[in-house]
């Protein structure tokens, strides 16, 4: 009996594998979560008040969502640092997921680059010509500057928490039904983040995204099988879509910005 059960568990270098995917995953989660609450939530209020400061005269005007210019309430701020920092921690968490193989090793720097992928993947989603609040609200280029600016913060704020993390989660984890709930139950919103990065573009590029993410990640199993060549075919296809991609999407939000300005 004892034989059956030992031939039925899987290899340790299979349980390690998945140990170690889970707590990359569960720390970027956590990382993005962070960055959502200060950048995309705190962050977003802060941005919009100074718009509001930087307009005197539309104090009273509705925007286009039908708020009041200068009206604060406790709830509406509650309700929109929930919804951006939620939604943000979410899209962040996949996105660093998805764009993570590309990512530089330097925790400065991996924030600047990951926050200009945030940037031109999903500027235009925000800075948008067809939003009358940034004509409305006082000096367009000021408004312009920072929303941008958001996305690398939040690109800097989601490294700074991640290279924390990773510090300090131990490698190994304890061996126990609640030790291992506690890593999936972290690792978790990873599943509706990579579904928002798949779903929250434009035609084929969320996908295109994904499916160049599972090539890199394809091509470092072909490495352990010693299929080096393979492996370097299926990276360079990979990161030709994911410079396509930011190409068509970078495009579209410096048109954006210069039909603003």
């Amino acid at each position: 009996m004892h034989t059956a059960v030992t031939a039925a568990a899987p290899p340790r270098w299979l349980t390690n594998t998945v140990a170690a995917a889970l707590r990359q995953t569960a720390i970027v989660v956590v990382g993005c979560g962070i960055a959502g609450a200060l950048v995309g939530g705190i962050g977003s209020r802060l941005v919009m008040r100074l718009s509001a400061l930087a307009a005197p005269e539309v104090r009273g005007t509705l925007t286009e969502n039908g708020n009041v210019v200068g009206d604060i309430t406790f709830f509406g701020t509650i309700g929109l640092m929930l919804f951006a920092g939620v939604t943000s921690a979410i899209f962040g968490a996949g996105a660093y997921t998805v764009v993570g193989p590309w990512l530089p090793g330097s925790t400065v720097t991996r924030g600047l680059v990951f926050g200009g992928f945030l940037l031109a993947l999903m500027g235009r989603s925000v800075v948008d010509p067809g939003n009358a609040d940034f004509v409305i609200l006082g000096d367009r280029v000021l408004n312009v500057a920072m929303f941008s600016v958001l996305f690398i913060a939040f690109g800097l704020v989601a490294s700074g928490a991640v290279a924390f993390l990773e510090g300090r989660v131990p490698r190994a984890i304890e061996r126990s039904p609640r030790a291992w709930a506690r890593v999936v139950l972290c690792a978790l919103p990873i599943v509706p983040g990579l579904a928002a990065v798949t779903l929250g573009f434009a035609a084929w590029r969320g996908v295109a995204l994904v499916g160049a993410w599972a090539a890199m990640v394809a091509s470092a199993a072909l490495v352990r099988r010693g299929l080096q060549g393979a492996s370097r075919l299926l990276r360079l296809a990979a990161t030709g879509v994911l410079v396509i991609v930011l190409a068509l999407a970078g495009a579209d939000y410096v048109n954006g910005v210069a039909t603003i300005l």
